[in-house]
């Protein structure tokens, strides 16, 4: 099993727990800790290094010598990272191979030039490093001020003094001060970080120096780790991280206090100038947005683009001002929508599919063929089991579910086995946030009762021959991707199915319209609105109705809800198929 896997931004230290432990963890199997690196062959020394530990605290705990949480075991490892890190980063900086003399020779020669250098620069060609220096420490700049003329010439003094005496370690380094070179690595950045900025800072009394906000980039991070903590799905994290980086390009990297009005006009007018997907066009990815800006023949994006990058802005704006309420007083991207027809909001509208283009898919002729590749009619049904796929049974099954339950197709894609049991008189599917599986809200998570329909298919039937098989998930062949597991479903029946039906209509005509036929169906038949939101998991807006389990029995959804759901004209005995040699098929 590998140890080393990659996320958008970095790699990842991937331990998995050895079975006789995972009771001690509390039933986990793995855990990852980001490397903070997005280097393979550094990430994958690391990883090794990790590994090696890990082992050892694996080792501690069985012979009980140890009582450590996993929360204690990834700071372990943190620690580990941070160190290796550390010392990576300089040694990196230093380039040289002490055990190769012609490094040792060439590394002095570029000390004793980065040393005459020194000496003949100009005090005042330091100014603007001072400066950086100041804002990372948290100072406002006033050069008006008395006290800010003392700090920043003491500082420059300083700075110039650190730098010579950081050449003379380096030399002293490659020269092989017998000194550890981790220690001389430790004192030497602390020493850089510390020690002659705080003697001027702390020379001065702290009523006279206006600490200033932290960076955007800088509460950027921490509002990041804020969502990976609330468990919100990689992709949203993805989004939120490119579209903060894509502001602070627009409007600069700036205190958060200087952020103004100005800064939220100039962000959405310069977002409707750039092109949709400008990451991913090969005219655009390797271009700054100024460079961007300066070319002809741009097609903007659409105001409908823009309000989503400005409503992923505007959350992280929010979140500023409650923890950094001394810095933030207004919210500046609030009411900056660009905006939009009702006739393109009208064209971005899902639509539920009409009974005829429900017969039209679910016809037994067109739906098994280009599901399982099975043809029937004629003096007798073929079946095609030469050419059985990984995802042939997926695409059979899911559309069925779609159009009995009205589930999300990330719900019922990442459906496990265990999600699928006997409650009662009734076979239910339950919708839950776990370790493996999302929901979009928390009014998702729900228990659907499976429809009649679905049972005379034998769907229950085929849960529990997988079960019986040791899958974990009702639908295993489908791989785990940055959106969950329901890329090639999405690929499958809409772009392929649909289209070859002439049913598909881009963000209007897909999968999730089962989703819209079902929920119009129920008012149709005039099912209370509550029951409704219940089965289909809306918010109903209120606290104590946002998890429907705590109100309606899954009794209660099957005559109300359930029992509703029925189409005219679609011969559904005639999906039935034998799932059984199809999985058969698939393992030989």
């Amino acid at each position: 099993m590998r140890s080393l896997c990659k996320s958008k931004y970095t790699y990842l230290f991937v331990s998995y727990i050895p079975k006789d432990l995972q009771n001690y963890f509390a039933g986990k199997t793995k855990f990852r800790v980001s490397l903070k690196s997005g280097i393979y062959i550094e990430s994958r020394r690391l990883s090794q290094s990790l590994q090696i530990v890990m082992q050892r605290i694996y080792e501690e705990i069985r012979s009980m010598k140890s009582d450590l949480t996993l929360d204690d075991v990834k700071d372990i490892l943190r620690k580990e990272i941070k160190r290796s890190q550390t010392h990576s980063n300089y040694f990196s900086y230093l380039g040289v191979d002490r055990r190769d003399d012609v490094s040792i020779t060439e590394g002095l020669e570029r000390l004793e030039k980065e040393e005459d250098e020194l000496k003949n620069k100009k005090k005042s060609e330091f100014d603007s490093e001072v400066e950086t220096l100041l804002r990372k420490e948290g100072f406002k700049i006033d050069k008006k001020s008395l006290y800010f003329k003392r700090l920043f010439r003491q500082l420059k003094e300083n700075l110039i003094e650190v730098k010579q005496r950081t050449i003379q370690r380096k030399r002293d380094l490659i020269l092989g001060e017998r000194k550890s070179e981790w220690d001389l690595v430790d004192d030497l950045m602390e020493e850089l970080k510390h020690e002659k900025v705080k003697q001027v800072i702390n020379s001065l009394p702290e009523s006279e120096i206006e600490k200033e906000s932290p960076l955007l980039s800088q509460v950027r991070e921490k509002f990041i780790d804020s969502r990976q903590q609330m468990g919100l799905v990689e992709k949203t994290i993805s989004e939120y991280g490119y579209y903060l980086d894509e502001m602070m390009e627009i409007i600069d990297d700036k205190p958060i206090q200087e952020v103004t009005h100005s800064d939220g006009r100039t962000y959405v007018d310069i977002l409707g100038q750039l092109p949709v997907n400008k990451e991913k066009d090969p005219k655009y990815r390797d271009k700054t947005i100024s460079e961007i800006l300066k070319m002809k023949g741009v097609k903007p994006q659409n105001p409908q683009n823009v309000n989503k990058k400005l409503g992923r802005i505007s959350t992280f704006w929010k979140w500023v001002g409650e923890k950094y309420p001394d810095y933030v007083k207004e919210q500046v991207f609030k009411g900056k929508d660009l905006p939009t027809t009702k006739l393109r909001k009208r064209k971005e509208e899902r639509l539920p599919f009409t009974n005829e283009e429900l017969q039209e898919i679910f016809n037994p002729h067109s739906y098994l063929f280009h599901t399982v590749q099975m043809k029937i009619g004629g003096k007798k049904t073929e079946y095609h089991y030469h050419s059985v796929r990984t995802h042939h049974l997926p695409y059979y099954w899911i559309p069925l579910i779609g159009v009995f339950s009205g589930m999300r197709l990330d719900e019922i894609c990442q459906l496990r086995i265990e999600d699928v049991y006997k409650e009662g008189k009734h076979w239910v599917m339950n919708i839950r946030e776990s370790d493996e599986t999302k929901i979009k809200t928390q009014s998702s998570e729900r228990i659907i009762p499976v429809h009649s329909q679905l049972i005379k298919l034998r769907f229950h039937d085929y849960v529990k021959t997988l079960r019986d098989m040791g899958k974990d998930r009702v639908f295993w062949e489908l791989k785990k991707t940055r959106d969950g597991y329901s890329k090639h479903i999405g690929r499958f029946f809409n772009e392929r199915y649909l289209k070859k039906l002439g049913i598909h209509v881009p963000r209007r005509k897909v999968f999730h319209s089962f989703r819209h036929t079902v929920d119009g169906l129920l008012q149709y038949k005039g099912v209370r609105k509550e029951l409704i939101e219940g089965f289909m998991g809306h918010s109903h807006g209120s606290m104590s109705l946002d998890r429907y389990g705590d109100r309606f029995s899954t009794e209660v959804l099957w005559k109300e809800c359930i029992q509703k759901i029925s189409y005219d004209g679609i011969k559904w005995d005639q999906l039935k198929i034998d799932w059984k040699q199809r999985i058969k098929s698939i393992y030989e």
